[in-house]
C-alpha cells in the first residue's frame, strides 16, 4: 500500500516573478550607471600618466641630444628672410608649417644642392630625435597621446623614413604635413583639417624672426634653447589648442630619388581659427575671445576651452627643461605665471619690453589668427618666455 506524503514534507519549486526579474535587472543597470563613469576616469588617468610618461621620455631625450650637441636642444635651420610661395606665399617667420621639404635635407632642394630655402618648422628642429633608426632618441609612437583616439591620431605615430612603391627608403626630415584627422590628403587635393595625426604635441620655438616690425626690424626675436637655461622652462605639451585650423599649402607630389619614386604628402600650415565650428573640430569648442587682456588672463585660468583637446580640454601634460613632467589643470605654468600658448603682451614703453599687471608679472598675449599665429616669438631677452606650437 502506498501512503501518501504529508503536507509537512511537501517541496515545491519557486521561480522568479517578472517584477521581481525586472528589478534585478533596474539593479544592475543602476549599479553599471554608477561604476560606468567612475571606470571611465580611471581610464582616463591611466592614458593622463601614459602620456606625461611620454612626455617626460621627449624631455630627457632632448636633453641627451643636447649633451652631444654643444648644449644646443633640437632646431631647424631656418631662415626668416625667405618666404615658401607653394599654393600661395607663406611668410618666412611663420614656425607652424609642417612637412615642407620633408624629404631634403636641412636647406636643400630635391637635387641636394644647398639653395637659399627655408626650412621654418618648429617640427622639423624637434622632428631630429626620431632619426637615426634603432639609435633614435625617441620612437615615432613616444609623440602620441593615448586619450586622441576621438581626433583619430594613429597610434603608431610616425616613421622617420619615407617609402616608395618598390619598397625603398629615404630618409624624413619632418612629420607628414599632409596626414590628418581624416587620413591621407585626398589624391592631390588636399582639404583643410584641425588635427595632424602624426604627432600630439606641441614644442617650444626656437625659431626667430624680425619682431613686430617685420624681418627688417632691426630687432630679433627668438633664441636657441639651451640646456644651461631655466629648467622651468616648458618646451612640451599636450597639442595647444589655439592650433585648431590646417590650412593645405601643397598637393601630393612625386619625387625621384636612386631611381625610386616616392610620393610626398605635401604640407600643412598651422593656424588659429578663432570662429571655428565644434562641428568642424571633433565637438570641442575653440578658446574664448577676450575682451581685454585682463579678461584674458582670467579665462586662462578658468575656461576648459584654453586646455588642450588631448583630455577632453580638462587640462593637459607639460615637459620642462630639466627633464620632468607634470599634469596642468591650466596653461598658466610656465615661469613667472607665464601662459605656454602664446609670448608676452610685447611693450616698447616698459623696460622690460613686456606689459605687467599688478602683480608686477607679466601679460599673456591673445594669440594672433590666421597665418600671424605662425609669427609668435619671446624677444631674445624674455629668456623664460615659453609659446609652444603648433
Amino acid at each position: 500500500m502506498f501512503r501518501r506524503p504529508s503536507a509537512g514534507n511537501s517541496r515545491t519549486t519557486r521561480g522568479f516573478t517578472l517584477i521581481e526579474l525586472l528589478v534585478v535587472v533596474a539593479i544592475i543597470a543602476l549599479l553599471i550607471s554608477i561604476l560606468l563613469p567612475s571606470l571611465q576616469k580611471a581610464r582616463e588617468i591611466s592614458r593622463r600618466t601614459a602620456c606625461g610618461a611620454n612626455l617626460g621620455g621627449f624631455g630627457r631625450a632632448a636633453l641627451t641630444y643636447a649633451e652631444v650637441n654643444k648644449g644646443v636642444l633640437p632646431s631647424s635651420d631656418h631662415n626668416p628672410t625667405v618666404s615658401t610661395t607653394a599654393q600661395g606665399t607663406v611668410s618666412g617667420q611663420t614656425a607652424t608649417l609642417v612637412g615642407y621639404n620633408r624629404a631634403f635635407r636641412d636647406r636643400r632642394t630635391a637635387t641636394d644642392s644647398i639653395a637659399n630655402t627655408n626650412d621654418g618648422s618648429n617640427t622639423r628642429g624637434w622632428f631630429k630625435l626620431l632619426r637615426g633608426g634603432k639609435n633614435a632618441y625617441l620612437k615615432g609612437k613616444q609623440l602620441i597621446c593615448q586619450s586622441t583616439r576621438q581626433l583619430r591620431h594613429n597610434p603608431e605615430g610616425t616613421r622617420a623614413t619615407i617609402i616608395s612603391g618598390s619598397g625603398k627608403e629615404i630618409q624624413a626630415y619632418d612629420f607628414d604635413g599632409g596626414l590628418s584627422e581624416d587620413g591621407p590628403a585626398p589624391a592631390r587635393n588636399p582639404t583643410p583639417g584641425t588635427e595632424m595625426a602624426e604627432f600630439s604635441y606641441s614644442f617650444a620655438v626656437t625659431l626667430k624672426n624680425g619682431g613686430p616690425g617685420g624681418a627688417n626690424s632691426g630687432e630679433v626675436w627668438g633664441h636657441i634653447l639651451t640646456n644651461t637655461q631655466d629648467p622651468g622652462k616648458a618646451i612640451a605639451a599636450d597639442r595647444n589648442p589655439y592650433s585648431n585650423h590646417i590650412e593645405p599649402r601643397r598637393k601630393l607630389t612625386d619625387i625621384t630619388r636612386d631611381g625610386a619614386t616616392f610620393v610626398i604628402g605635401g604640407y600643412g600650415h598651422y593656424q588659429y581659427k578663432p570662429d571655428k565650428l565644434s562641428s568642424d573640430m571633433q565637438g570641442f569648442n575653440p578658446p574664448p575671445i577676450p575682451q581685454n587682456d585682463d579678461d584674458y588672463q582670467t579665462i586662462l585660468r578658468t575656461k576648459k576651452t584654453v586646455n588642450s583637446r588631448n583630455h577632453k580640454q580638462e587640462g593637459q601634460n607639460v615637459c620642462y627643461l630639466d627633464g620632468h613632467a607634470k599634469w596642468a589643470n591650466n596653461p598658466k605654468v610656465g615661469v613667472d605665471d607665464d601662459s605656454i600658448w602664446s609670448n608676452w603682451v610685447y611693450d616698447p614703453r616698459s623696460p622690460q619690453g613686456f606689459k605687467v599687471n599688478k602683480d608686477r608679472l607679466p601679460y599673456d598675449a591673445q594669440p594672433p589668427s590666421g597665418e600671424t599665429y605662425g609669427t609668435m616669438r619671446a624677444k631674445s631677452n624674455w629668456a623664460t618666455d615659453s609659446v609652444l606650437i603648433p
